[in-house]
């Protein structure tokens, strides 16, 4: 049982159907990387491929340098494993708009824009997906949305 001061988790994670889901609450640390990426290879051996990868987040603060780093070579190393990524920065702000700026120009310069895409909504990585599914749309949708996900 978690004490008084214990901080809630960082992210939370669901798989559906083939797609994994990662709620992100609070900036990415490192235990976060290895986690994510044993959670992503256990999917996958369970769904088998194509698994696409979804993280979803609101407001959060910018990255440092170093967390920016440690995202990239995250990303990347769970893409060696998926179909595709998705990072949906759900919101209008300034602050949302800088990271998809941030986003935009790292997979530029790794040259992964084929396989990575920046989006406002779980519904436009669904919609890009759908027909490899094994269920609707709206009924993926539906259930990330009871499970708290969106």
């Amino acid at each position: 049982m978690a004490g008084p001061d214990a901080k809630p988790p960082r992210f939370r994670t669901l798989l559906l159907d083939r797609v994994f889901l990662v709620r992100w609450t609070d900036m990415i640390t490192r235990p976060d990387y290895d986690t994510i990426y044993r959670e992503v290879l256990a999917a996958l051996a369970k769904v088998g491929p194509p698994l696409f990868y979804v993280s979803l987040s609101g407001e959060v603060r910018l990255p440092t340098e170093e967390e920016r780093e440690g995202m990239r070579q995250n990303a990347f190393k769970i893409l060696e494993k998926i179909e595709s990524m998705d990072i949906v920065l759900e919101g209008d702000s300034m602050k949302l708009s800088l990271l998809r700026t941030m986003f935009r120009g790292m997979i530029m310069a790794a040259r992964k824009s084929d396989r990575i895409f920046i989006v406002g909504s779980l519904a436009q990585t669904v919609a890009r997906v759908e027909a490899r599914l094994g269920m609707p749309a709206a009924e993926l949708l539906r259930r990330a949305k009871s499970e708290g996900m969106i």
